[in-house]
Parts: structure tokens; C-alpha cells; sequence
């Protein structure tokens, strides 16, 4: 599970014994506090875990960074995508799809909120859906996106009747999208954009 200190901003990685809550292991990540939604926290974004251990996405406003452990709590990669611009903090969580770590980072234009606007104007976050390589970290694939109201949307996976899988996201300035997971071609739009931030996950279930 993941913890952040409201104090301090420091973020923490626990490993607790599913039948004695014992803790196995704990690794702390020293931060600094930042503006954010009074319902966030500095660890709002959920682990994704798979038989080789474990991806967490830590945001602060110099980077988003996705950080990958094996079961023992070691590091074995980092990857940091840069920046993080957007008023109410965090949330956003990665996937495992097979060998991908997939994450959508949307972030926010300060400049269209109403009232905001400041002398000189606040930078616009950049925006765009990224896959890493699960074992390495490395880029797989990134897609850019136009920045308008931060989003806090995990995708998820659709099979279709033929076999065929795609990364299903939502986004505010796109509504929903269509991605081909081992290219990152968009195969379909919505293209309906969210009249405000959009913060609902996709999910697919049977039609019957």
C-alpha cells in the first residue's frame, strides 16, 4: 500500500503480512508539501502490481515519476516524465498490460480556470498517454494530448469478440479513447469532450 505524510509531503511504499498485518518492509520517499484537492493526498494513486512486484507513480511539481520494485521492496527502475501542473494534486494510477506499464498523464492549463489568472501567466502542464516497458522502464510509446482541465482517470483493457484488445481511457479534453496497446494508434474517439475535470474511470462489462 501506499501512505503520504501530510506534513511533510513524504510519500511511503508499506508491505504488510496479509494474515498478521505485520510490516515486512517500508521505503520512505522524501517530498515537499503542494496545493491539492482537500480530498487528496500525497499518495492517492493506487500500485499496480504483478508477479514481478510492483509500479507506483509519485507526482510532485517537478516531476511525475513512475517507479517499478521487484517483491522485495528493491528498485528496479525509475523513469521521470517531468512536470506535474495541475490544482488539485494527484491521482492518476498506472496499469500492467502484459509487458507494458501504461499511465495517462493529463494535466491542467491554470490559465482557464475562471479567476486564476495571474501576471505572468501560470505554465500549462503537457499532457499525453504513455507505455513504458514493464522490465525496463524504458519508452515504449507516448501519445501527446492537448492540456485543458486535469483528468484522474485510470484506462482499463477491452477485449473484443475477435481476440482483439485495446486501451479504453477517458480524458476531459477527449472523452473517450480507443488505443492499439502495442503501438499506441489511436483506433477510435468519442471525440464528445467533458464539460468539466474528469475523474471516472472506464470499466467494461458483458452486454447481455
Amino acid at each position: 500500500m501506499t501512505c503520504g505524510e501530510p506534513a511533510t509531503g513524504t510519500r511511503l511504499i508499506v508491505c504488510l503480512d496479509t494474515v498478521s498485518g505485520r510490516v515486512l518492509w517500508q521505503r520512505d520517499y522524501p517530498s515537499k508539501t503542494y496545493g491539492q484537492h482537500p480530498d487528496s493526498t500525497y499518495a492517492t494513486a493506487t500500485p499496480a502490481v504483478d508477479a514481478a512486484g510492483l509500479v507506483v507513480t509519485w507526482y510532485a511539481p517537478e516531476e511525475v515519476l513512475l517507479l517499478a520494485l521487484d517483491l522485495d521492496g528493491r528498485e528496479v527502475w525509475r523513469r521521470d516524465l517531468g512536470p506535474f501542473i495541475a490544482v488539485n494534486g494527484s491521482g492518476v494510477s498506472p496499469i500492467v498490460y502484459e509487458d507494458l506499464v501504461v499511465l495517462a498523464n493529463d494535466q491542467e492549463d491554470p490559465s482557464l480556470i475562471p479567476g486564476r489568472k495571474k501576471d505572468p501567466p501560470e505554465p500549462a502542464g503537457k499532457s499525453f498517454l504513455v507505455a513504458l516497458d514493464r522490465k525496463t522502464g524504458q519508452m515504449r510509446w507516448q501519445v501527446e494530448r492537448p492540456t485543458t482541465f486535469s483528468s484522474y482517470a485510470t484506462p482499463c483493457v477491452y477485449q473484443a469478440a475477435d481476440g482483439r484488445r485495446e486501451l479504453i481511457f477517458t480524458n476531459t479534453s477527449h472523452g473517450m479513447t480507443g488505443l492499439d496497446p502495442a503501438t499506441g494508434k489511436i483506433n477510435w474517439e468519442l471525440n464528445q469532450k467533458f464539460l468539466d475535470r474528469c475523474v471516472g474511470s472506464p470499466v467494461v462489462t458483458p452486454l447481455w
